[in-house]
């Protein structure tokens, strides 16, 4: 019965057996292929991965075009050698034709392996490739330029070389190489605060090393989009019926002047004051109406007309300019607590605010006794007893200008308190 088992699992195990065998992995590929010429053939060189035990190696190779057909498709076996071999010379080649092989090696058992990495050849000339014409760029608004240009019509062209300048300033270097596999433009982002345009050209190189003459040169004009820094207002001087600005330098280069901004109504709206670019450092605005209260600020301009941040704003009100002239009709009375309380003529509009002063009448000096007043009288909380007390007054005008003293009164202490005029 055992007998019967032992037959029956040689039944099941030899077909799985078979099959693993028959799905073993492909012959791992040649690698480290190159391609050398000299003398009108190609010599392939490679080597055979180790317990490789090829049958033999399959030669692929087709003609073409341009390295852009550097795939599988299309390709057949070229030759057949011996599968310990890792050289093939390939005689039957011609000048200036594109080339591209392929190896792959067989196992024992005839099954094919994987394909080798895939590389293109030329018989080496000395003949350039055409000169590539009109060239083409576009510049996109982020400085972004995009080249563009015609393939030339020879086979073995493989890359193209660009070149790249600036105008009156640097001659044409080489920037990047393309394949000639990948489309025909070359992209890169410029420098907006480029001091010249810049210039490009494009040459094509062969598979022998042959470069074409320079393609014709482009011209690129980068829009500088980047502002210039922020100038600093420094100062407001208000005169008559004028307020005059002043502020710093910008720090960039290429500043062309500055623009001013200004507002009544804390930045809600505002109003550009210069038609024209200012180019000096100052600038006097004549629109302004006495006592109103306005806001700027400064801005920079360059020659590509980007304009900078605002350089922080200050304020001031208008004045004008008055005859200034000392508070009249200034009266002292007795109110009802005894102290002193002075009354006088109201002033115009020209005026903000009044100061009192006092003396005891034997010293030498006034001191200012009260803040800045906007009524037309004022109580002295701190008159001294027993002491007579000279009292005067002085006006602040909108422009900062204090007037001279009003004629003095004096508060006498006898008992019978007097009201009037020295």
């Amino acid at each position: 019965m055992k007998y019967i088992y032992f037959f029956i699992l040689i039944i099941l195990v030899f077909p799985a057996s078979v099959q693993a065998k028959s799905q073993k992995r492909p012959a791992d590929p040649p690698f480290a292929f190159n391609i050398s010429n000299a003398d009108g053939e190609f010599t392939l060189h490679w080597k055979n991965p180790e317990k490789s035990h090829y049958s033999s190696i399959n030669i692929y190779r087709k003609s073409a075009s341009s390295v852009a057909e550097r795939n599988m498709r299309g390709m057949e076996i070229y030759t057949k050698i011996l599968g310990d071999q890792q050289k093939f010379v390939d005689h039957d080649v011609k000048q200036g034709q594109l080339y591209i092989y392929a190896l792959q090696g067989a196992a024992k058992d005839k099954q094919p392996g994987r394909f080798s990495t895939l590389r293109t050849a030329v018989l080496s000339d000395k003949v350039p490739p055409a000169k590539i014409t009109t060239p083409k760029a576009e510049i996109s608004e982020k400085a972004v330029v995009t080249l563009r240009w015609q393939a030339v019509s020879d086979k073995d062209v493989v890359t193209y070389q660009i070149y790249r300048g600036l105008e009156g300033i640097r001659t044409l270097q080489p920037v990047r190489i393309i394949l000639t596999k990948d489309p025909q433009l070359y992209q890169e982002q410029l420098d907006p605060k480029s001091p010249a345009a810049y210039i490009f050209a494009v040459r094509a190189i062969d598979g022998s090393g042959n470069q074409s003459p320079l393609s014709d040169i482009v011209r690129v004009e980068v829009k500088d989009i980047r502002p210039p820094e922020k100038p600093f207002l420094t100062a407001l001087h208000p005169t008559n019926n004028n307020i005059e600005l002043t502020w710093t330098h910008s720090s960039s280069t290429n500043v062309a002047g500055y623009n001013i901004y200004r507002s009544t109504d804390n930045w809600k709206t505002r109003l550009k004051l210069n038609k024209e670019i200012i180019t000096l450092l100052s600038y006097t605005d004549s629109g302004t109406k006495f006592g109103t209260k306005y806001r700027y600020y400064v801005t920079a301009i360059d020659k590509a007309g980007n304009e900078s941040k605002d350089s922080g704003d200050y304020s001031c009100r208008s004045i004008e300019e008055y005859e200034i002239v000392a508070p009249e009709g200034l009266k002292l009375r007795k109110n009802k607590l005894n102290t002193p309380q002075l009354r006088w003529k109201t002033m115009g509009a020209e005026v903000r605010g009044y100061l009192v002063e006092r003396r005891p009448v034997n010293a030498k000096d006034f001191r200012r006794v009260s803040g800045l007043l906007n009524e037309n009288t004022f109580t002295d909380p701190d008159k001294t007893a027993d002491i007579d007390i000279e009292y005067r007054l002085r006006a602040l005008y909108m422009n900062g200008q204090i007037s001279l003293p009003s004629d003095p009164v004096l508060w006498k202490t006898a008992k019978k308190q007097e009201r009037g005029k020295l």
